[in-house]
């Protein structure tokens, strides 16, 4: 056996992470895992096997993120919860247009947005009024 297999076997068991086949229930979570995804706490049981295995291992890797992270990270799951099945589709578009776009583009979007948060309130506001009034053409 590898070690990096070995150091997987022995991350899982020591974060307490249980991956079984019928893992359905959200009583069985471990209560670490039902702190970790309490925005999903409703749906869990209704989520289909292989997402929520999928979340499950994502969640291992949430244990080694830094604090900053783990809390902006958190807020946008709970955004991201909060949304109608027609909002999280129209995300979901979004953020694939958005990855098929050249590395260059994706970086200059980027900025282009950190630029945005840096401006005071009154101004992005401002700036979200007019560009509400542009015409998009397809």
């Amino acid at each position: 056996m590898n070690i990096n297999k070995v150091l997987m076997i022995v991350l899982i068991n020591y974060c307490g992470f249980v991956y079984a086949e019928n893992q359905t229930n959200w009583n069985a979570l471990t209560e670490q895992q039902q702190e970790l995804l309490f925005p999903l706490k409703n749906k869990w049981n209704s989520l289909p096997i292989k997402q929520q295995q999928r979340i499950l291992k994502k969640s291992v890797k949430w244990q080694h993120f830094p604090q900053q992270k783990k809390q902006r990270l958190k807020q946008k799951l709970e955004k991201f919860s909060d949304m109608t099945p027609a909002q999280r589709k129209a995300f979901r578009n979004r953020i694939k247009k958005f990855n098929q776009l050249p590395r260059k583009k994706q970086q200059e979007l980027r900025q282009r947005r950190e630029w945005f948060k840096l401006l005071p309130k009154e101004k992005r506001r401002e700036l979200r009024q007019q560009w509400k009034s542009f015409t998009v053409i397809p």
